[in-house]
């Protein structure tokens, strides 16, 4: 069995963990071979931890490096929820960041998908069972990217075919065939809004999704648009903003004329001034 070797700290950490371990030499973890598994484990989750610490840091330097915000986290946006983020708030870390020109910012991040799962536990002042809840992990990390847009729109998921079936019962939506096939085989589209995809799929978006060759996935939401790909080195966050930002450049300005948000709407709803609605009754009202 091949050995795994650890930095001189873990290693004390580790020592001093076996030496507790062996002060208890007649419980039945030790009797029990548990207490090699229980170091075993402790060992791995110390060397992960620090692993991940290590890339903390190195996504901190390239923001740095190239100029950009770094934060541990995103509180704005992992509450909202996307369906590239399974319909739940999602563990956001490592946020890089940088102005996109509107007064926004486009940002990259890491993230984990969660559930919450409800358990049943013993309940020692009861003498019964109680239940708890709590967040469990799905799957593995990624990286992902958002931004805030002038504009209120339906939700929509461009992905790939692995992706596809597992999205399609949140979306509630059949795939939506466009013009261009080598886009065809690369995405599925799903929205329930087929007009707003037509329209939102203009040659230059479609363009621009294809040179990503299928390895990234999109999202539209209310007023978010957001994209979705494989974990990539630290050194490349910077970059994933930048795909952000293309994203968000390549939006066709029909779309955001034809959705604007809820306060634009209302504005475009009101008539000018001194004109009297009431001798057109509700005609002049917008639905």
């Amino acid at each position: 069995m091949q050995s795994v070797e650890f930095d001189p700290e873990t290693e004390q950490e580790l020592s001093a963990l076996n030496d507790a371990l062996t002060s208890i030499g007649s419980s039945p973890w030790v009797l029990a071979g548990g207490a090699t598994i229980l170091i075993g484990a402790i060992a791995f989750w110390i060397y992960y931890r620090r692993n991940g610490a290590s890339r903390d840091v190195a996504i901190q330097q390239a923001a740095a490096a190239a100029g950009l915000h770094y934060a541990s986290t995103d509180p704005e946006f992992s509450r909202v929820r996307m369906t590239l983020f399974g319909g739940e708030e999602a563990a956001i870390d490592n946020v890089v960041s940088k102005p996109y020109g509107d007064g926004t910012d486009v940002r990259s991040f890491e993230y984990i998908l969660t559930r919450i799962v409800t358990t049943s536990v013993p309940d020692q002042e009861e003498y019964g069972r109680r239940t708890v809840q709590h967040r469990q992990r799905i799957g593995g990390r990624r990286c992902g990217g958002a931004a805030k847009i002038s504009a209120f729109l339906p939700r929509m998921v461009i992905s790939g075919e692995k992706t596809s079936r597992k999205l399609l019962d949140v979306v509630g939506a059949a795939d939506i065939e466009l013009e261009s096939d080598e886009f065809n085989q690369m995405f599925d589209v799903r929205t329930t809004d087929r007009n707003f995809a037509r329209a939102f799929l203009d040659a230059r978006m479609i363009d621009f999704m294809v040179q990503t060759e299928g390895s990234v996935e999109f999202e539209t939401f209310c007023d978010w648009i957001m994209l979705s790909l494989d974990r990539v080195a630290p050194s490349e966050m910077p970059a994933v903003c930048n795909l952000v930002a293309a994203f968000k450049t390549n939006l066709p300005k029909l779309i955001m004329a034809d959705y604007p948000l809820p306060s634009a709407r209302e504005e475009l709803a009101r008539p000018p001034a001194g004109f009297e609605p009431s001798h057109l009754g509700n005609a002049w009202r917008t639905s």
